[in-house]
């Protein structure tokens, strides 16, 4: 064990004010919740602290700390707040008293290593009025004070209990022994206390908590028992100049008078909106104008006011006020850190700018409930101004064909009515959609059995499903699908621009009609330009710039022709015989002329089944081309010979 040392020194209660009241600590040596207190409220003054510091420690032995704490209401509690110089992170120890005005506190003892701490003390009564002593940081030496301390030995220190002030600090002070810490309470009330302490923390004389803590159950005497040294590092003079110090280290009972809250949350306020304002407390520590924070003990109760400058109006409470709505005035128990956002708008004037959309033809009109909005089909847009803060109803009306659907921009809604508070600018937009429309997709060519036309969405599948309908602007995605054998040969109709791409895609601005061209694939060899046994001789003189063309001859003999004159044979077969022609592409306009073998024909059997005829013999046809691809013509004629 250690000797333990006290050391006394005298102030007088009349006559110069003590030391160590004056400057507060500056807000880099004060822990989060030890900011200053705000002006006072209740009329009555804030404690008062009388408390005289040393300058040098001794390692290895526990300083106590005496003052003299007087004040016009209850005092809440009182606290040394402590740190070894070397670490920012501040701990406390709560000070007790049985014999007010007189108040001490043990603390942990420093480890030699240590070059000095820094402590204060901070009183707060029962209106929540506070004061804080200066930062003092006396040195610590194993030497000692070069002066020999005054006063007797004191008994020793084993049931100190320690707090932490911010989330996440270790139980044992760095700097510090954990010889004689019992208990530590964290930032968020949660006690630590036994072997979980670590670092030789738990002391000598049991688990009990000391001190007038948050996890105070049951309290030893102030300083008994166990060993270990204590020095006296403030002096305490109540009256006449009689020093009071010495008569306190020799232990004694009681139990702590003023209980402590176990922790302290931030209230913090921001403003938002278009206009001004300020937002004060009942307390007067919060006044948003320059001050905007301010922190409360835990249970307390915060009351907000807000105030609209000239020229605005405050709209509403947000963040954690939210459930204060519009009412200016807000109440919040501080169970918790709370941020909170007071809304101001301008007062006016303001303007309200209706857009209507017109999707795909949709027509519409958009009136307001006070006469100022009359938008009929026939508007694109409107606006108004309101000189004073309004509430203003928007109805839309669609027009025969067309459906609303919807306000966007101040008003997201799909109902027709939006209702608005003229209190800052607001835009809206309605949009109102025409009809829908129909697309049908009809398969031709010599095989259209073979061949599938699906759209991307599903919604065709030709096949079975060969029509849909369609918003108007809608993009639709048409894919061409055969089996094996036969071959997808050209788009048509609304779709002929695509050609014989197997994809088309088409914006659907209207009704749709689709073709989709599906044919055998039939391999054929060009034969020589004059007639063989047993066939009959035709010849294609096409007569368009960069053309191509498909001719099918009775339905399976397929061939390809293009610009300029060519011959084929027709084979044997039936007497009546039937041939297609469709252009694939073209560069302009033109003709088409057929000729069959002259005298094979049966005279006026040649008819035309399709395309713009320009002539017509017993045995030769032309046709007027436009040059569209897609353009088709078509003709019968009749052999001659025996049935």
């Amino acid at each position: 064990m250690h000797s333990a040392i006290v050391l006394a020194a005298a102030l007088s209660v009349a006559g110069a004010a003590p030391q160590g009241v004056g400057p507060r600590a500056t807000a880099s040596a004060a822990p989060a919740e030890s900011a200053t207190p705000a002006a006072q409220t209740s009329g009555a003054p804030p404690p008062a602290i009388q408390h005289a510091p040393l300058t040098c420690l001794r390692p290895d032995e526990n300083p106590l700390v005496l003052a003299g704490v007087t004040a016009s209401a209850d005092l809440r509690r009182t606290r040394v707040y402590f740190k070894a110089h070397e670490y920012p992170d501040w701990y406390y120890v709560d000070m007790t008293s049985t014999s007010p005005p007189r108040f001490d506190a043990v603390l942990p003892q420093p480890l030699p290593g240590t070059l000095r701490i820094d402590y204060y003390l901070q009183a707060l009564d029962a209106n929540l009025e506070a004061t804080q002593t200066e930062q003092y940081e006396p040195q610590v030496t194993k030497d000692g004070c070069k002066k020999k301390p005054l006063g007797a030995l004191a008994s020793g220190a084993s049931h100190i209990v320690v707090g932490g002030t911010k989330a996440g600090q270790p139980p044992i002070p760095p700097g510090f022994s954990g010889q004689g810490i019992v208990s530590f309470v964290s930032a968020g009330g949660a006690t630590v206390s036994g072997p979980a302490l670590g670092g030789g923390g738990g002391g000598v004389g049991g688990g009990g908590s000391a001190g007038n803590g948050p996890a105070a159950a049951t309290a030893p005497p102030p300083h008994g028992g166990g060993g270990g040294k204590l020095l006296l590092i403030g002096g305490l003079v109540v009256g006449g100049g009689v020093a009071v110090a010495l008569a306190a280290n020799n232990g004694g009972g009681g139990t702590p008078t003023t209980p402590a809250p176990a922790v302290t949350f931030d209230v913090a306020v921001s403003k938002s909106g278009g206009g001004s304002g300020t937002v004060a407390s009942s307390d007067g520590r919060i006044n948003c104008g320059p001050t905007c924070s301010a922190s409360y003990t835990t249970g307390s109760s915060v009351v907000l006011t807000a105030t609209a400058a000239s020229g605005s109006k405050f709209n509403r409470w947000d963040g954690n006020a939210a459930s204060c709505g519009t009412a200016t005035q807000c109440t919040l128990l501080v169970d918790s850190t709370k941020a909170v956002s007071a809304v101001f708008d301008l007062a006016g004037p303001h303007t309200l700018l209706l857009t209507k959309v017109s999707n795909g033809g949709g027509r519409g009109s958009v009136t307001s409930s006070d006469g100022t909005i009359d938008c009929s089909p026939g508007c694109g847009q409107i606006q108004h101004v309101y000189q004073t803060p309004v509430q203003v109803t928007l109805s839309a009306s669609a027009s025969q064909g067309s459906t609303f659907s919807g306000f966007t921009g101040a008003c997201g809604t799909l109902v027709p009515v939006c209702v608005l508070t003229m209190d800052h600018d607001q835009d809206v937009s309605a949009t109102f959609t025409g009809p829908n429309f129909e697309v049908r997709v009809t398969k031709t060519g010599a095989a259209p059995s073979a061949g599938t036309v699906v759209s991307r969405d599903g919604k065709i599948n030709c096949g079975g499903t060969c029509s849909a309908s369609y918003a108007p602007g809608s993009t639709l995605a048409l894919a061409a699908s055969v089996v094996q054998g036969y071959q997808f040969t050209l788009w048509g109709g609304d779709a002929a621009s695509c050609k014989n791409q197997p994809t088309c895609t088409l914006t659907v601005d209207g009704p749709k009609n689709v073709l989709a061209q599906f044919d055998p694939i039939i391999l054929l060899v060009k034969p020589p330009a004059v007639a063989t046994a047993g066939g009959l001789r035709w010849t294609s003189d096409l007569s368009a710039a960069g053309a191509t063309a498909r001719v099918l001859v009775n339905g399976d003999q397929l061939v390809v022709a293009s610009s300029g004159r060519s011959e084929y044979v027709l084979r044997p077969g039936p007497r009546d015989n039937r041939v297609e022609a469709r252009l694939v592409e073209a560069g302009g306009a033109g003709s088409w002329r057929f000729e069959l073998e002259s005298g094979a024909t049966e005279p006026g059997s040649l008819r035309v089944l399709q395309g713009d005829v320009a002539l017509v013999t017993d045995d030769s046809i032309v046709f007027r081309l436009s040059g569209r691809p897609g353009e088709a013509v078509a003709f019968t004629f009749r052999t001659r010979g025996t049935e």
